[in-house]
């Protein structure tokens, strides 16, 4: 179980998009550094869920999915496979690495098209005959947050006749490492899925 306790701050929290969960299988990553396609061990519902994201000094302090209306009585820190929290020595984490400010949620089958998306935009490069290579965030990620005038966060989908998508937001104050917490309701069930961007303080949770 984690020391952390986070219903403070989801409660009220606005919703800025939803995310598609056909796998039940969620990954959180820096979609642009470090792109992943396993996702956490423990499976979620499937269907469509609302992603949150709580503010602090103007940038995304937490980041979360809601899969059910309950309270989450405890907390515990999301593993993939192979990750075994008995093992996990005090004051460190299991999480991910962000280098390019920026993290997501995505379920496995994203994942995958998300990363075919990338192959096919440098086909579509080459046949158009553009000179160099394109660059997945320049070239479609960066052009579609300045059409929303919203750089923060980012509903993205791979292919538009798909109904899969990424939900980028940017970490906190950039680059670190981040550590992702299950909310567990009164059953045992997944209420919450949460990303920590280290900007909420153990002193700010006993407030």
């Amino acid at each position: 179980m984690s020391n952390k306790n986070f219903n403070a701050y989801i409660a009220g929290a606005d919703a800025f998009g939803t995310l598609h969960v056909s796998s039940g299988k969620i990954v959180a990553c820096d979609p642009l550094a470090d792109p992943r396609t396993e996702g956490f061990e423990r499976a979620v519902p499937l269907g469509d869920f609302p992603v949150h994201l709580v503010f602090s000094d103007d940038r995304p302090a937490l980041a979360f999915i809601r899969f059910s209306e309950k309270d989450p009585v405890q907390w515990v820190m999301a593993t993939t496979p192979g990750q075994d929290l008995s093992q996990l020595q005090p004051g460190y984490i299991y999480g991910y690495p962000v280098d390019a400010g920026m993290g997501c949620f995505m379920d496995e089958a994203a994942a995958r098209l998300y990363r075919q998306r990338e192959l096919d935009l440098n086909d579509e490069w080459k046949a158009a005959g553009k000179e160099g290579s394109p660059n997945l965030y320049d070239d479609l990620i960066d052009p579609a947050m300045q059409e929303n005038d919203e750089m923060d966060f980012l509903d993205f989908q791979p292919y538009a006749d798909q109904p899969h998508n990424v939900f980028f937001f940017t970490s906190g104050w950039g680059d670190g490492f981040y550590a992702s917490y299950w909310g567990l309701d009164e059953d045992g069930n997944v209420a919450v899925l949460l990303t920590d961007f280290e900007i909420i303080s153990d002193e700010d949770e006993e407030e």
